[in-house]
């Protein structure tokens, strides 16, 4: 007497993602575990049987830092001048550093 065993075997794909993101200078990100910043900008994260098969992952990270900018407004006027900064009322003559 002999047996018959079918066999039906279907592989299944693991998956690929990919995140672009940014950040401020001197800011960081956490993402699953990791820590990028200005000197870690890039990496490939493996997610354990993370799809929908049960296959593992990788999300590929790409981290990019927004530049600085400076913003300058002059003003000029014959008589008093009220303007508002950040919240501060301004009536006289000065000048303000302000990081937004």
């Amino acid at each position: 007497m002999y047996s018959i065993i079918d066999i039906h075997l279907s592989v299944r794909p693991n998956s690929t993602g990919k995140l672009d993101t940014s950040i401020c200078p001197g800011g960081n990100v956490t993402i699953h575990q990791q820590i990028f910043n200005e000197q870690n900008k890039s990496a490939s994260i493996l997610l354990n049987r993370a799809n929908q098969f049960g296959c593992d992952s990788t999300l590929n990270v790409n981290l990019r830092i927004r530049p600085e900018y400076h913003l300058l407004d002059t003003i000029e006027s014959c008589v008093e001048y009220t303007w508002s900064v950040n919240g501060k009322i301004i009536v006289q003559v000065e000048v303000i550093a302000s990081t937004l």
